[in-house]
């Protein structure tokens, strides 16, 4: 299990095309332009969808089975 803030995480508007990202009262960061804050406020659901796409499909071979692997690992610092 990755030890990342807990979500859901949310976005918020703070300056003109800047926002913040947060969850349960934390502060995870901030990004420029709406577009990437919601991509980085989606990741912990992104990380547990690929996870769990992972286990339905295993063993089937799949050409971007190395890729989500790579992804997983790239998020969980293991790569």
């Amino acid at each position: 299990m990755s030890k990342h803030t807990p979500g859901p995480w949310s976005t918020k508007q703070i300056l003109n095309r800047h926002y913040e990202i947060s969850a349960g009262g934390y502060w995870i960061g901030r990004a420029r332009g709406l577009e990437n804050a919601r991509l980085i406020a989606a990741a912990p659901l992104l990380l547990e969808a690929l996870k769990a796409l992972l286990e339905e499909t295993e063993g089937c071979m799949c050409s971007s089975e190395g890729q989500a692997r790579s992804a997983i690992a790239a998020a969980e610092g293991k790569s």
